[in-house]
């Protein structure tokens, strides 16, 4: 990525500015491990959520399985706040459905993925990512009050993510998530 904190091109995970605050996700030979930010305060800028998949047999990590929520924002873009949109959901895990796919909710943070847009950003957002091959995106939600959302610290992703069985009727597949802005949402 080129956003905030990147080097030359390289977004480079930054230990001493993350923090795992989700449990631990094992699926499929992959162990999975999310972070946020240790706080929303200014020093701890920047920051960012990520997705890392480590071999469970070894813990190696699996290059093709690093996933960055925020990764070419910059302060000339956002401000000072550039990046963020960690991923900490009160410490619940990354659910997982039967194939395979991660969900996660994010934290306040810069959000450019309109439709259409081949935007990189996702703060304030519910993301589906594939693990076929590595971590993408596959689908994602987010509030059309994102921008405000992040202007408030109103996370929508500070409650874990529950797959709910499947469903009678046309959307048989739900789950349901919450946040700081005291709403739960029901995804289809």
């Amino acid at each position: 990525g080129t956003g905030t904190g990147s080097t030359n091109g390289v977004l480079t995970f930054q230990a001493r500015k993350e923090l795992q605050r989700c449990a631990l996700t094992l699926n499929g030979g992959i162990l999975y491990v999310a972070y946020a930010g240790y706080t929303d305060m200014p020093d701890t800028d920047p920051f960012h959520g990520w997705v890392l998949g480590y071999n469970a047999a070894n813990l190696q990590l699996l290059p093709e399985y690093v996933f960055c929520t925020t990764p070419n924002g910059t302060v000339a873009q956002y401000g000072s706040i550039a990046g963020e949109g960690g991923i900490w959901m009160s410490g619940g895990g990354l659910a997982v459905d039967g194939a395979n796919n991660l969900y996660c909710s994010t934290g306040d943070g810069n959000f450019d993925a309109f439709p259409g847009s081949n935007g990189t950003e996702y703060g304030s957002s519910v993301l589906k990512l594939s693990t076929l091959g590595g971590l993408s995106v596959a689908d994602y939600f987010t509030v059309n009050n994102q921008a405000f959302l992040q202007d408030n610290d109103l996370d929508v992703g500070s409650g874990g993510m529950v797959l709910l069985p499947d469903q009678p009727g046309p959307y048989p597949h739900l789950m349901v998530g919450g946040g700081k802005t005291q709403r739960a949402y029901l995804i289809n």
